[in-house]
């Protein structure tokens, strides 16, 4: 006969959810038998023993090693609210609910358990709400998603929270400190501002009062590093040599002679490559999207870089894209771990850098450098007017 798990207890209302802790792991979870309150009719206490049994499994998973299914705050969601209000008025609280939490916990559970019954309560919301709203609102690269949804997804993890409604500042403030240890400042800011910017959304829809990330990065200090002229010279010859693998000596080329970020020459098109008009257009498109509307240009091609791309080109299959290999599909990202450095000496960011260093050397002004290198105007003066094709040629010509 299957048990039923429900009790009367003297003196008390209600029924009681009351279920042995297995013999091998009493040791573990501390205690031998559970026992909390389920409802105050029997209709009520029958639902809620799904509840505790699915909360008294996680504990049996978590003592297995296992990880759980349940969180307490998905189970006082679950409850009623005339049942919390009765409970409290009965003198049951969380620790009375609850088979497992620390003293801490247990006081924000009681918390979220007041919140309800006096229907203050904010809905829950979770970390895939957030990002839908944040992307309708910002409309962002495939891979800046990505990222949103891993820094949000670590810190619910590292704080024990189901809901992004229910971090606090406390734990925004427990999730900087994980960050400054494992990361650098850089880092650990950066984060911390996107996850800043997302809570902002969860503000904007009414779905918090307070933004517990907001200025939580201002004291961060980041040393920033001088620049120096890295050449390309040495890292040429190398690459002459075969240093490079065969199938990366092309993305190097195009890196080198274009100034572009390694995941927009990684996720170029045959079509993108307009030889007869000596062009390359740098679009989005669905596997690569860009992050704003400067990335979006037309560059011409080097002298250079257009015997080199006549001579391969023709030798590839004539598959839509040029370097197939260089999409990770699992993180949509393009051109990521080259490790060049080790081969050829210098990483594939030197390439733009040795653009932005060889073009000014050559006095050319800063917006003709931003706009072949797709930089957003700095001011409001150059957001003015645009950089036309010839006069980015005639920069271009003078990459050595």
């Amino acid at each position: 006969m299957a048990p039923t798990y429900l009790t009367r207890r003297n003196g008390r209302q209600g029924y009681y959810f009351t279920r042995a802790v297995p013999l091998p792991l009493q040791e573990v979870i501390g205690k031998k038998v559970w026992r909390c309150l389920a409802g105050y009719t029997l209709a009520d206490a029958k639902r809620q023993v799904l509840v505790f049994l699915e909360e008294t499994d996680d504990l049996i998973r978590q003592a297995e090693g296992k990880e759980p299914l349940r969180t307490p705050e998905q189970v006082i969601y679950s409850f009623k609210v005339e049942d919390i209000q009765a409970g409290l008025a009965d003198g049951i609280g969380a620790e009375d609910i609850f088979t497992r939490a620390t003293d801490e916990e247990h006081n924000q559970l009681q918390s979220l358990l007041e919140a309800r019954a006096k229907g203050t309560a904010l809905e829950p919301r979770t970390a895939v709400e957030l990002l839908e709203a944040a992307k309708r609102l910002k409309d962002p690269a495939a891979t800046t998603c990505i990222q949103w949804g891993r820094y949000l997804n670590d810190m619910l993890k590292l704080t024990n929270r189901e809901y992004i409604t229910l971090v606090t500042r406390q734990d925004a403030l427990i999730y900087r400190e994980h960050l400054l240890k494992i990361n650098s400042p850089s880092t650990a800011k950066m984060r911390l501002l996107a996850l800043s910017s997302l809570f902002s959304v969860a503000v904007e829809e009414q779905w918090i009062g307070t933004n517990p990330f907001e200025t939580l990065s201002k004291r961060i200090r980041v040393k920033a590093k001088p620049k120096e002229v890295v050449g390309l010279t040495d890292a040429d010859a190398l690459v002459l040599l075969g240093k490079l693998p065969k199938h990366h000596t092309l993305l190097y080329h195009l890196l080198r002679w274009t100034g572009t970020h390694a995941s927009e020459s990684a996720g170029i098109r045959y079509k993108d490559i307009d030889l007869d008009n000596q062009v390359i257009h740098i679009v989005s498109w669905e596997l690569r999207q860009l992050k704003n509307p400067y990335r979006i240009r037309d560059l011409p091609i080097h002298k250079e870089l257009l015997a080199i791309l006549k001579r391969d080109l023709g030798k590839q299959p004539k598959d839509e894209l040029v370097f197939p290999w260089a999409y990770n599909e699992k993180r949509a990202r393009w051109g990521e771990g080259l490790a060049w450095r080790k081969r050829i000496g210098v990483t594939p960011k030197a390439t733009r850098d040795w653009c932005a260093s060889c073009l000014r050397q050559a006095d050319v002004n800063e917006r003709t450098i931003g706009a072949i290198l797709g930089h957003s105007p700095s001011s409001q003066t150059g957001g003015y007017g645009g950089v036309d094709i010839d006069t980015k040629r005639k920069a271009i010509a003078l990459l050595r």
